[in-house]
């Protein structure tokens, strides 16, 4: 009678314990590792996705840049205006819409093949747009 107590302690105990570990791994999946450098990791990729400055982009004068997925000419400027060709890969690729804009509307903010852009600088031999996100 005495050994079947002992057994029966000696199951119980070996039950908790595997109960134990158990919660305990459930537990530091949930919350997840608590070493420095995944810390630093993670802060990075949050620094990361919460950066809210665009890609910068240059089009030089007659060469063509692909921006995604879009296709951009630099024209130069005529009387004042930029010039810009943009051929939109989504719609017909062979096709420029051609944008004509004062710098002035180009540093507040445009739009071109549905992305916006913001005028950096613009000259006689390129021009300098951030893209945003």
């Amino acid at each position: 009678m005495e050994e079947t107590h002992k057994n029966r302690w000696l199951v119980v105990s070996y039950i908790v314990l595997i109960a134990f570990f158990a919660i305990g791994f459930i537990y530091a999946a949930y919350v997840g590792s608590k070493d420095v450098r995944n810390r630093r990791l993670e802060r990075t990729a949050a620094s990361l996705q919460t950066r809210t400055d665009g890609v910068d982009i240059m089009l030089s004068l007659g060469r063509e840049r692909m921006v995604g997925r879009n296709k951009m000419v630099y024209h130069g400027l005529n009387e004042g205006k930029i010039h810009i060709a943009v051929y939109i890969a989504d719609l017909d690729p062979e096709v420029a819409y051609h944008h004509t804009i004062t710098p002035k509307d180009a540093r507040k903010g445009i739009r071109l093949g549905g992305q916006p852009f913001v005028l950096i600088s613009a000259g006689k031999s390129s021009i300098h747009l951030k893209q945003n996100p």
